[in-house]
């Protein structure tokens, strides 16, 4: 056998082993893209963030070793945010490396990834995102354009997409454009521009791929590219998970009032609370005094939370079809502004949450984007070459 192909290929059968008795199919088994040794540096590093993603990593990362781009060119860097399932196990099987970090903060996880990778190019990938099969090839070549310092694109729907998807998650932009953010399960940025302008914001503990972008595109351009496609498996599909997804990433949303005076996703929320808050006082004044002073406060309560959820529609009103389509995105309206309102409780409580984890912080800064608004570490390295 070739030395430079040291394979453990039982590790990679109790890899697929496992993740098929997590309920993951793979397109081919029998023919494993084989992990290898990289004798030079590749040209561009894949780094992967997880957490309990034992569902969807082997697919990712499967989907990602078959595809077109050479896999000499390029390496594989799964950085674990500390899951408790068997996502290490199943990403061990495909990845050169696969680094364990504690934390609950994702920007972290990710330049710790990144401050150990040899390649030119940094492409970020989620856990949960599939990629097409010439997905590295058109980012390469798309950021090879016009010097652009990042490329990539909103992700699209899986092929059975819930209600709450299809009427949430908007299209991603067609075409080739600048753009002020793409996601960070699917953006690829220069190291060099990475390193320079520090990578992501260790203290976000959401959105800090919107905060990246908007450093980044003081020194290069930002491309939105929808040549290159990655599948969410993640989006929220149903109202539980949309609200979970909210209140976690409307964390500091009252923070971002610095720096952004107008922010409508901020705004609206407040606009909705504040709304909620005269109902209430509407409704104890009912039940205190009569109709003589409730309906005044109940009056501003409907108008405020209204006229909120109609404008946020009316933002939305290229994309939808019928009267059902709106009744549909307004009841989605309203579980987004409870998430959100949710959040900046917590944020006043100083109580974080990511993922299941919860611990207070007397400092938290979170930047602000939805669909509204477009230490200690422990770190195991696992290599492919046998010990």
């Amino acid at each position: 056998m070739d030395a430079g192909l040291d394979v453990d290929f039982g590790q990679f059968l109790k890899a697929i082993r496992i993740a098929q008795s997590s309920g993951v199919r793979y397109s081919s088994i029998m023919e494993p893209e084989v992990p290898h040794t990289m004798n030079t540096a590749p040209k561009v590093s894949v780094i992967v963030p997880c957490r309990n993603e034992e569902r969807w990593i082997g697919v990712c990362l499967e989907a990602l070793v078959r595809g077109s781009f050479p896999r000499s060119d390029y390496e594989i860097l799964v950085i674990d945010n500390g899951s408790t399932d068997r996502t290490r196990e199943i990403a061990s099987a495909f990845a050169d490396q696969v680094i364990v970090e504690n934390t609950n903060k994702v920007s972290r996880a990710r330049n710790l990834a990144a401050a150990g990778a040899r390649g030119e190019v940094l492409a970020f990938l989620d856990a949960d995102c599939i990629p097409d099969r010439d997905w590295l090839d058109k980012a390469t070549a798309s950021l090879a354009r016009d010097n652009a310092g990042i490329v990539g694109a909103h992700y699209l729907l899986p092929e059975s997409p819930s209600w709450v998807e299809k009427n949430w998650c908007l299209d991603p932009p067609a075409g080739r454009q600048e753009t002020n953010f793409v996601p960070a399960g699917n953006l690829i940025i220069r190291r060099q521009l990475f390193r320079q302008i520090g990578g992501f914001d260790e203290k976000l503990t959401a959105c800090e791929d919107k905060e990246l972008c908007a450093r980044a595109s003081r020194h290069a351009t930002v491309i939105s590219d929808d040549a290159i496609r990655v599948v969410h498996q993640g989006n929220p599909k149903t109202l539980e998970q949309l609200l979970r997804r909210e209140m976690w990433h409307g964390r500091g949303a009252l923070r971002s009032l610095r720096t952004r005076k107008t922010d409508k996703a901020v705004l609206a929320t407040l606009a909705v609370g504040l709304g909620l808050a005269l109902g209430v006082v509407g409704l104890v004044l009912l039940c205190m005094n009569g109709p003589s002073s409730g309906p005044g406060f109940l009056a501003g309560s409907v108008f405020l939370v209204t006229s909120t959820i109609a404008g946020s529609l009316w933002a939305r009103r290229k994309s939808l079809t019928g009267t059902e389509a709106a009744a549909r995105l307004a009841c989605l309206f309203v579980v987004y502004f409870v998430g959100r309102l949710i959040a900046m409780l917590f944020d006043l409580t100083s109580i974080d949450t990511y993922h299941g984890l919860t611990e207070t912080r007397p400092e938290q800064q979170v930047c602000e984007e939805s669909e509204v608004g477009r230490q200690e570490s422990q770190v195991e390295t696992h290599s492919r070459e046998p010990s």
